[in-house]
Order: C-alpha cells, then structure tokens, then sequence
C-alpha cells in the first residue's frame, strides 16, 4: 500500500496516479472548507452516467448520505455512506484520533484503471497530518474460470489515521466521480466489539 500523509493546515494533495502526477488542482482553505468543496463539487465535472449511478446492487441498504454533490457527515455508528459518487466504508466503527482506520472508497462511475485524489485538512484548525494507506485499484471478481475482474465493481481498499480528535474534512475525487466527508473522530476507544 502507497502510505501517504497530507497536511492539516494548508493543503497537499494525494494523488494516486499512474507516473506518480497528482491529476488534483483543489485547495481546501483554512476557513469555509465546506461550503469552498462544495462549490469545487458544482464546477467537477459530471459524467452523463452521473443520474444514474447507484450502489451495487448487492449491498443490503442504501447508504446514508446524500447522492448529491454535497460535504456529508461521518460518525463512527455509520455503516455506508455516500456523497456525490464516492461510496465509503469500512471499519467506520472503529473510528479513534491516532489510530489507523481501515475504509474502503468506492467511486460509482468506476473503471480497473481509475485512480483517486484525496485532500484533507482539519475543520477544529488543529495542526497534524491525515495518514491515508490506500492500495491499488481492486474489484470483485466473476466465478468464471479463470476469475475475471468486474470493473463497475472496482474500489480503492485502504485505511486513514487522524492525528488529533476533532472534525476532519476529506474531499475525494475519482474521474468525474466526487465525494466529500466530514468526519467526527472522537478521542476515546470504540466500545469492544460484542460488549
């Protein structure tokens, strides 16, 4: 897995390119980074497919979120959520300040040669850096033989680690799929798991 960090105050881009070139031109600014990435959502390009776009049809529930181009929050009692056309999840629950999450992001409009950008920053103006582990391209296969990929199945496996408690803010763009997740990361330990 590539590990990255990306800086709370400023911005840096994770660009996840074939050559290594970051293909993202976005700055999350100190103040209104929400209402900044949604206006970066209005103006991202669109694919015709965009209205159409749903989850895979063989996750149980529809997602919480929004399927419009709008910054979503995320708590750790979350299972799937979505903004746009990027689908997250994972071990949401598991959610902690300093320690390594792991997510999966799944843009909708998805292809086996996609790539995903990611921008972070904290919304709290807490100083740190968001640690993204995110691997390649992967995708359920079919039960031919030999397997075959499914490409509108493809997904980035990874995991994100938040430096600090606080309110975090990911803007995810994938081709023209984008996503925006406002994440609640609380300072103490989930609950075990079954108690």
């Amino acid at each position: 897995m590539k590990r990255s960090a990306i800086a709370a105050l400023g911005w840096v881009t994770l660009g996840l390119v074939p050559g290594g070139a970051a293909a993202q031109e976005f700055v999350l600014p100190a103040t209104d980074a929400v209402a900044s990435a949604e206006a970066f959502g209005a103006s991202h390009p669109r694919s015709a497919a965009a209205d159409n776009l749903d989850v895979p049809s063989w996750w149980d529930a529809e997602p919480e979120g929004s399927r419009d181009r709008v910054c979503v929050d995320v708590t750790r009692d979350m299972g799937v959520v979505r903004s746009g056309e990027i689908v997250i999840g994972g071990f949401l629950f598991r959610l902690q300040a300093g320690r390594q999450t792991k997510l999966w992001w799944k843009p909708l409009d998805s292809s086996l040669d996609m790539t995903l950008e990611l921008v972070s920053r904290s919304l709290d103006g807490v100083e740190g850096q968001v640690a993204f582990d995110i691997g390649p391209v992967t995708s359920t296969y079919t039960n031919d033989r030999p397997p075959q990929p499914i490409p509108e199945e493809a997904f980035f496996p990874g995991g994100v680690e938040f430096p600090a408690p606080g309110r975090w803010i990911t803007v995810a763009t994938s081709g023209d799929n984008w996503g925006c997740f406002v994440f609640e990361v609380p300072a103490e330990p989930p609950p075990p798991l079954g108690g």
